[in-house]
């Protein structure tokens, strides 16, 4: 995965010069579902394209909205989980990995 990661971003850079944080952000994120898929590594990959719908959004708020809106047992269980945790807890982790990106 290492090499496949390094040949893209090197074939990226080589075709504009510079890479942009967007453009490495979906290199990492395509290499992330190919291997979760590939692997089949449990419960994340049987849901990650549901985790992605639900959890692409710009703010925690949307997330809780794109949970009550799907109705499946994973988006029921997630924001039942979710409810049981302090709001500013959640705030604060969600804008915290929205920056470490």
């Amino acid at each position: 995965m290492v090499d496949q990661l390094e040949n893209e971003l090197r074939q990226l850079a080589g075709k504009k010069g510079n890479l942009k944080e967007k453009e490495v952000e979906q290199v990492l994120d395509k290499l992330t579902v190919c291997e979760a898929r590939e692997n089949n590594s449990g419960y994340i990959s049987e849901h990650i394209d549901e985790i992605n719908a639900l959890f692409t959004a710009d703010s925690f708020e949307e997330i809780i909205q794109n949970l009550q809106r799907k109705d499946s047992e994973f988006s029921t269980l997630t924001h039942s989980n979710l409810r049981k945790n302090s709001p500013t807890s959640l705030l604060l982790a969600f804008h915290q990995l929205r920056e470490g990106r």
